[in-house]
């Protein structure tokens, strides 16, 4: 692919994952996050799984995983753009770098408010700090049952947060709007879309 149009497809993949991300958590909101059914009658395993198909507990890690991976192949959209090829997947890296070459933006404020830290108050900060892990194992936490050293994670934070984890979905989904919108206007800006 030609150096010029190679930030661009990195930008317009990145974009999918975070719309699908930004279009799931309006989905698991709008839901009600739910993970009990209840009913005067039995539930049928296929109307359980209906009426709980757009909660935390059905898609929610697959749904971080889209967001986290959406953030990486922006940043690396732009340095790409900027002449750096990375080929790891360690965001607060990605970002420092995007930073160095790009200070002072609204896309690094908004990518620096969304990566969560350990000890957090949310689902992924709890998920985290249950897993002794940074958000620099994202790609491997959120992608598999275990380390490639064999040490299992624990997901169990990422599901069956309810009506608490509300807040933690419509931040989520807020974020990655403001994520590609703050990409696209600086690629505009800077003359690369």
């Amino acid at each position: 692919m030609h150096q010029n149009t190679l930030p661009l497809a990195y930008w317009t993949l990145g974009a999918q994952f975070l719309r699908l991300a930004h279009e799931s958590c309006i989905e698991i909101v709008n839901g009600g996050n739910k993970y009990l059914v209840t009913s005067d009658k039995p539930i049928a395993p296929s109307a359980y799984g209906q009426a709980t198909r757009w909660s935390d507990h059905s898609v929610g890690t697959g749904v971080l995983f889209s967001f986290f991976h959406g953030v990486e192949l922006t940043l690396k959209g732009f340095l790409v753009a900027g002449g750096s090829r990375p080929t790891h997947h360690r965001l607060t890296d990605l970002l420092r770098d995007f930073e160095a070459k790009f200070p002072g933006t609204d896309l690094g404020d908004a990518v620096r408010a969304a990566l969560p830290s350990s000890g957090v108050d949310s689902p992924m900060g709890r998920f985290l700090s249950s897993n002794s892990i940074q958000i620099e194992s994202w790609y491997e936490a959120l992608k598999y049952p275990e380390s490639t050293k064999g040490r299992p994670f624990d997901h169990f934070d990422l599901k069956f947060g309810g009506a608490t984890a509300l807040p933690f979905w419509q931040d989520l989904h807020a974020s990655s709007a403001a994520i590609h919108s703050k990409a696209v206007a600086l690629s505009r800006r800077h003359g690369y879309a």
